[in-house]
């Protein structure tokens, strides 16, 4: 198998991420796909190894995809709600999330890898 373009990589991942559930990918499992594919692709479906993710690809993709309302955020209509909304569609805050997690503010669900094939 030959390797994957990082374009076509991030291509088919977000297209992967967007398309599986038409409802959108809850936040929290989210944060944890951030913070597991930061630390390994293995996670991801095999057509995905061998590819290379940065932390600022990662948090364009999940970004990118806080702006086409596909990161179901919980009480919308709340005014902490609506800030929450708008920040998913920011890199910056998924950013936030990985330095939390190197800070060791943030951690792994260990259960989440057994639930990653709902969403990609």
């Amino acid at each position: 198998m030959t390797q994957m373009t990082h374009t076509l990589m991030m291509d088919q991942l977000f297209e992967r991420l967007y398309l599986k559930r038409i409802e959108g990918l809850p936040y929290d499992e989210a944060i944890q796909f951030l913070l597991w594919v930061y630390c390994t692709l293995d996670v991801l479906p095999r057509e995905f190894s061998g590819g290379i993710l940065s932390r600022q690809d990662l948090c364009g993709l999940l970004s990118k995809l806080g702006a086409t309302g596909k990161i179901i955020v919980k009480s919308p209509a709340t005014t902490e709600g609506r800030q929450l909304f708008h920040d998913v569609a920011q890199p910056e805050h998924w950013d936030n999330i990985v330095a939390k997690f190197l800070r060791k503010e943030v951690s792994l669900d260990y259960a989440f890898p057994t639930r990653i094939s709902h969403y990609v």
